[in-house]
């Protein structure tokens, strides 16, 4: 006799159906988890992306200085700009104008004759040889400036060198002993270095003269007295000017006032406790880049934080990639801030990196090698655009470099 087959019972559906309902979120939790695995990977997959692409970015900016100085845009070429009144009482230029409208050549000589009366820039290798005498510095290492006077007790420096090729007497401080008419026809034997320091910090600023003078110069000179009181146009009675060696704790003051020193300095010392930089073009409020470019920082010892948030936002040039991207991608922004500390020409990258989701900020930074401001300014046509250094000619070559800053 045949059993008759029983339906489940409603105890048997319940625990079937709950064992289904188990089995069917457990699917869908695990289908959750990995739809939302593929996304946090895809997402970090992008803003790794995003990194790397601003970690090239940085390092296309260490070669072409676009944020400072765009050759294609002129409405980004604001550090080209110049006036005011420099230290010879011309106008001052920025990291960016060219040489040919604010540092001049002396009238009819030629910038590359190895003449100790030549104004300008003159680019040659062997200009600044360690061998050649234009090149030293010939003035009194321990003449002090203190209070902006002096006893030149070590004789009259100004005889031998000078800014004024053929200095008078009075163009002389009138100084016991040492003062009277000068003897022969008048003309100093050292004039080119001198020339060199004040007309690059003019045509450049505090960080271009530090960058273009060679790496154990002496920021020094000797010129015609002015004892007028002025800081920056002023001299002590031996004829040096004060923003030379004179101790100031003040931002727009090339001397920093480490140890009081009132003797000449190179590089190590002025940037020991302070740094120069190159500013950002829209930094101040003022539109005043060129008071900007003429200040240090101070950020070795004795800093604090304002002098630091300072620093940080006066010298970064951030620019973000991808502005019009989806709102739900990160945000990363690429800047590279140029400064000299400790001798030390520092190129610092930033790559910051936001998420719009969560707000999380993550900032890569590193220090990275690429073109001088020398080499910038070289990469710039006069006339506009981008300096042709390989392919100016059909076959490739040139007998001559192309116009760029540099150039006159």
């Amino acid at each position: 006799m045949r059993r008759a087959r029983s339906a489940f019972t409603l105890i048997e559906l319940m625990i079937a159906i709950g064992l289904g309902l188990v089995l069917i979120y457990t699917a869908a939790a695990g289908f959750r988890v990995a739809a939302r695995s593929v996304t946090i990977a895809n997402h970090m997959s992008l803003e790794n992306s995003m990194l790397r692409a601003g970690y090239l970015a940085a390092h296309e900016e260490l070669d072409f200085w676009t944020s400072l100085d765009d050759a294609t845009d002129i409405t980004r070429q604001k550090l080209r700009a110049s006036g005011g009144t420099g230290t010879t009482g011309g106008p001052q230029g920025l990291p960016f104008t060219p040489f040919a409208t604010v540092y001049l050549r002396s009238g009819g000589a030629d910038v590359l004759a190895d003449d100790e009366s030549d104004t300008g820039w003159d680019p040659r290798d062997i200009a600044w040889s360690v061998n050649n005498p234009r090149s030293w510095y010939a003035g009194n290492m321990v003449e002090k400036c203190s209070g902006g006077t002096s006893d030149l007790r070590f004789g009259r420096y100004a005889m031998f060198t000078n800014t004024k090729r053929t200095p008078g007497t009075a163009d002389f401080h009138a100084f016991p002993v040492t003062f009277g008419p000068l003897g022969g026809d008048g003309k100093v034997a050292h004039s080119w270095y001198g020339n060199q320091v004040q007309g690059l910090i003019d045509a450049l600023g505090f960080y271009g003269l530090c960058e273009y003078m060679p790496a154990n110069a002496i920021y020094e000179l000797y010129r015609p007295d002015r004892s007028d009181g002025n800081d920056w146009f002023g001299t002590n009675p031996g004829g040096i000017p004060g923003w030379c060696n004179r101790p100031n704790g003040g931002d727009d003051w090339f001397n920093n006032d480490d140890g009081v020193q009132l003797t000449a300095r190179g590089k190590y010392r002025n940037t020991y406790m302070t740094a120069y930089a190159i500013a950002n073009p829209d930094w101040s409020p003022t539109g005043a880049p060129l008071s900007d470019n003429r200040r240090k920082h101070r950020v070795g010892y004795q800093n604090d934080a304002n002098a630091m948030n300072t620093f940080n936002a006066m010298t970064s040039v951030p620019y973000r990639l991808l502005a019009d991207r989806p709102a739900t991608w990160p945000q990363v922004s690429v800047a590279v801030v140029r400064f000299i500390k400790n001798t030390r020409h520092v190129a610092l990258c930033k790559v910051r990196w936001v998420s719009p989701l969560s707000g999380e900020t993550v900032e890569l930074s590193f220090a990275g090698f690429g073109t001088s401001l020398r080499g910038a300014r070289q990469q710039r046509a006069r006339s506009g655009g981008w300096a042709e250094w390989d392919n100016n000619t059909p076959n490739g070559t040139f007998s001559s470099p192309p116009a760029n800053l540099d150039s006159y």
